[in-house]
């Protein structure tokens, strides 16, 4: 019943599956790279906190605006975290930083990220596959310790977009990949960002939500994520909980449901709700 890992392995493998057909197209377009790193923030913070992990970002004194294919390395990061997150015990440290360097002219530069994490490591006879596609017979594809598949997708983006990935580790409790994507440098007429209009953000605070999940981790994660945004969040984990939970106090402004839950499922809990 772990959603949140299930829908990342769905979403790697048809990322894999794009990359194999290849199927992505590289979209250039302009960008200033420090939002990378409040993207990174954005997503790790709130998972960090509820796994009681310390999350730190460095970039350097002036940004860079370039052009390049932002959306790609987003996931390129954000696949390289969820790996971090899942591997790293409780009160253990992730870092993310940003190094900028010219590239034989001033018109280029190399981005240089650097994700460490004091997490379980990794031994010299894993290295040997870390960044294999996984093979579709694999007995162990689906097992919770099985990182190949999400780290086979940022390589081979990387690639794509004339990068690498290098990854330096041990079974002491220390991994640091380094992801260098080379890029263009905007022409010093553009180089200002645009600012966008301003859209006022929807006021959660104090919206209810009930949220259901047997998996105690995911349970946390979702609740910090949600309570982030003000909202006020309550708990289940089974679907007949959440039933009796609406029974007893039906006023929630939205109810979010695992699919497979002991006792009661939440598909048979959302029919419960309708009737």
């Amino acid at each position: 019943a772990a959603a949140e890992e299930l829908l990342t392995r769905v979403t790697s493998f048809v990322a894999m599956m794009r990359v194999e057909n290849d199927d992505i197209t590289v979209n250039q377009t302009k960008f200033s790279l420090f939002p990378l790193i409040g993207d990174a923030c954005n997503f790790v913070t709130p998972l960090a906190k509820a796994k009681g992990l310390q999350f730190d970002t460095a970039v350097p004194a002036k940004d860079e605006t370039v052009i390049g294919d932002r959306l790609q390395m987003t996931q390129i990061l954000l696949n390289l975290l969820k790996n971090s997150l899942r591997y790293t015990p409780a009160n253990g440290r992730i870092s993310l930083s940003l190094e900028i360097s010219e590239e034989d002219g001033a018109d280029r530069v190399i981005a240089l990220f650097r994700l460490t994490d004091n997490g379980i490591g990794m031994n010299k006879t894993y290295f040997t596959r870390l960044y294999e596609p996984f093979d579709r017979t694999e007995k162990d594809v689906t097992d919770a310790s099985h990182p190949r598949l999400e780290l086979a997708v940022p390589k081979q983006m990387a690639e794509l977009l004339g990068g690498a990935i290098d990854v330096v580790s041990s079974t002491r409790g220390h991994t640091e990949f380094i992801v260098r994507i080379p890029l263009m440098r905007a022409a010093a007429s553009e180089a200002a960002p645009v600012e966008p209009t301003a859209v006022p953000a929807a006021d959660l605070s104090g919206r209810r939500v009930l949220v259901a999940d047997d998996n105690a981790l995911n349970l946390e994660m979702m609740k910090a994520q949600l309570e982030s945004l003000e909202l006020t969040v309550d708990t289940a984990s089974d679907g007949a909980q959440v039933l009796a939970t609406l029974e007893a106090e039906p006023r929630y402004d939205a109810v979010l449901l695992d699919i497979r839950m002991p006792r009661l499922g939440g598909c048979d809990a959302a029919r419960g709700i309708r009737r």
